[in-house]
């Protein structure tokens, strides 16, 4: 390379270098001065963007089959889950499952208009191809009435009759459904098994768990 042409190589690069210094100043500038957009409180506080688990749900319109609250006359909830024997961990537990070894458990309850309340749970496990006696528990209540009806009104405020089955329903070996009487007919909602429902899903299960946490349970022999 001759003197002349080191020379433009070298003039080249420097001004290369200035101009990049120049564009990343400028922008760190930009950046500096740009006013913060700020929320409609008096605070200013800048606002965030919200993530997506964030962003709220929308409510869904109401369905033309309306049911009132006081021709509710029983509400059940019951859930079963089967995993592996072997591997505890989230990842292996359901991945594991076979024929010869797993747990299956369930638990049901359910409210009754007249003020009595229901309860069972059991347990089966498999071991190398042999299954355990089932752990059954029973358990008996009586309600207050009106705390029936508080439950009956949360379901069908949130149009219980017209609730589709939950989008968030995987593959795994879960059931989580949700089945309300009334009138002689029955409504059935598979429920989310990871805890993503709708807004008025959500509103339903968290009446019924309600209901469960103030009811007195006592064991029951049948």
């Amino acid at each position: 390379m001759t003197g002349n042409n080191a020379k433009i190589v070298l003039a080249v690069g420097v001004t290369a270098l200035f101009v990049s210094v120049a564009l990343i100043a400028g922008f760190l500038g930009y950046l500096y001065l740009r006013q913060q957009p700020t929320s409609l409180n008096t605070g200013g506080t800048p606002v965030q963007p919200a993530s997506k688990d964030e962003i709220p749900a929308k409510p869904r319109d109401k369905g033309s089959n309306l049911v009132a609250a006081a021709d509710i006359t029983r509400v059940t909830f019951s859930e079963s889950l089967m995993g592996s024997n072997f591997d505890r961990r989230s990842a292996l537990y359901f991945g594991n499952i076979n024929v010869q070894n797993f747990t299956s458990t369930s638990r049901s309850m359910t409210f009754s208009s007249d003020g009595s309340a229901t309860k069972r749970s059991s347990v089966e496990t498999t071991v190398n191809g042999v299954k355990s006696p089932a752990k059954i528990e029973r358990y008996a209540a009586t309600i207050d009435t009106a705390l029936f009806a508080e439950l009956a009104k949360a379901l069908a405020d949130n149009d219980f009759a017209n609730e589709p089955d939950s989008r968030d329903i995987t593959s795994l070996p879960i059931k989580k459904i949700l089945t309300i009487t009334y009138n002689g007919a029955e409504k059935t909602i598979n429920t989310g098994h990871m805890g993503r429902n709708s807004l008025e899903l959500s509103a339903m299960l968290n009446a019924v768990n309600a209901l469960d946490r103030k009811t007195v349970w006592k064991i029951s022999a049948e």
